[in-house]
């Protein structure tokens, strides 16, 4: 998914987090919305505002990518600030950087509630960050809207009933890219390289549906707080593996490329979404080869990445 699709995306769960927040400035007032008269029942809910938060990569190892995303989300709600908010309520969007380090999540989070007194948490990106806090959140109560996180265990209303997700889930996306692999690469020895966590996990269950297992020669996994990913492509490249699926992020996508290159393994790459952002891979490539002392092309790397989207481009005017 390019950075167009991505923005593109979360402008869409803002618009509609924002048609749900007509409900809440409705139901939080104990006269018509017309008389001026509005009276809040509600956290983060005023007779003037509703208040929501998120936790957000502003920094850390997911931040390439995804950084941008919560001040695309507040620029739609300034957007609807400006035509007359809602029933004359102004939205307010705090987000707060959590680094993508679940132990941050846990920390600003706590404070958007306690502190702040937000109404709901909305687009709290990522998967092991958003999984811990969302027993919290629904223990407290909180709206819990649209996650960032394609994690199928967002699926759960009788655990998470205040939890609502809206991506494909990963489960899906990995039959997808499994359901390609097994036509066009049929008989090729596969490896797969995922984030070991419920992302890549689910990722490689829905790969698993699809792939023979005869076929899957490695899987290697990875955590963010570790860049060293050189013993997983060695040993990819030891198994002989002629197609590798990656569940990860930005970074470690471009970790694996350069790396790949540099014990001169060139396997086929189809990667997951998440991680494929041809601007952002494009410039990690190049900033991460530049630490090394090396310049080489992002885009020219980046070409004949096998990957998925599912919302059209911003660009393509032809469909409505």
């Amino acid at each position: 998914m390019n950075r167009k699709h991505r923005l593109r995306l979360f402008a869409l769960a803002a618009a509609v987090t924002a048609a749900a927040l007509v409900a809440a400035g409705c139901s939080s007032s104990s006269s018509s919305p017309s008389s001026g008269a509005a009276t809040a029942s509600a956290p983060g809910i005023t007779a003037t505002q509703i208040l929501i938060g998120s936790h957000q990569p502003l920094t850390g190892p997911a931040a390439p990518g995804y950084s941008e995303i919560a001040p695309a989300s507040n620029a739609y709600f300034q957007y609807v600030n400006a035509h007359g908010g809602i029933y004359g309520r102004k939205i307010k969007y705090t987000y707060l950087d959590d680094a993508y380090d679940p132990s941050k999540t846990t920390s600003v989070v706590h404070q958007l509630v306690l502190q702040d007194s937000v109404y709901a948490i909305f687009n709290g990106l990522g998967t092991p960050t958003h999984l811990s806090v969302v027993s919290y959140l629904n223990s407290s109560k909180v709206p819990d809207l649209f996650v960032a996180s394609g994690c199928a265990c967002w699926n759960n209303p009788s655990a998470y009933p205040y939890t609502f997700g809206y991506q494909t889930d990963y489960i899906r996306e990995g039959k997808i890219l499994g359901s390609y692999i097994k036509q066009h690469y049929a008989g090729k020895k596969i490896g797969y390289f995922y984030q070991n966590d419920e992302f890549g996990q689910d990722g490689v269950k829905g790969l698993n549906y699809e792939i023979p297992h005869s076929q899957v020669v490695s899987q290697q996994s990875y955590v963010p707080t570790n860049v060293n990913v050189g013993p997983q492509v060695a040993a990819l490249k030891t198994a002989g593996a002629q197609v590798v699926v990656l569940f990860a992020i930005p970074a470690f996508v471009a970790l694996f490329k350069l790396t790949s290159l540099k014990l001169s393994y060139s396997p086929t790459l189809a990667a997951s979404n998440v991680g494929t952002d041809p601007s952002t891979l494009a410039g990690l490539l190049e900033a991460f080869a530049k630490q090394g002392g090396a310049t080489v092309s992002g885009n020219a790397l980046t070409q004949g990445i096998i990957t998925d989207y599912y919302l059209p481009s911003v660009g393509n005017t032809g469909n409505s």
